[in-house]
């Protein structure tokens, strides 16, 4: 079996990291490599172009701005004075505002090797 050999990688697209079994059965051994997994896998693990991912953000951005649309009334505007594009406006601005803050990713890993006990 391949698989069990040091030098195997489960991706031969060179990449920043190497996608691999960790050496050895210990469990700190695998913490340690998956703490290193990274945040946002390259497409090209997966055989696909650098433009898939683009491609997947623009089309998820998308999805969840014509969502936001129709989830306005349809009479939206009418009497309010306020045109469709301000309500979007202010409810996109209402979301933004409920977003948590950016991720810090060393306060994280603190967070997260907190939980190891």
């Amino acid at each position: 079996d391949d698989v069990n050999k040091s030098s195997f990688t489960f991706s031969t697209v060179q990449s920043e990291f190497s996608y691999r079994i960790p050496d050895g059965g210990e469990v700190a051994n695998y913490r340690n490599y998956i703490s290193r997994l990274p945040t946002v896998d390259s497409p090209l693990i997966f055989g696909l172009h650098t433009n898939a991912d683009l491609t997947y953000r623009q089309l998820d951005a998308g999805e969840m701005l014509m969502s936001l649309q129709e989830t306005l009334p349809k009479d939206a505007g009418v009497g309010t004075g306020k045109s469709v594009d301000e309500i979007v406006k202010e409810t996109a601005q209402g979301l933004l505002e409920r977003m948590p803050p950016d991720l810090v990713e060393s306060q994280f890993r603190i967070q997260v090797s907190k939980l190891r006990g």
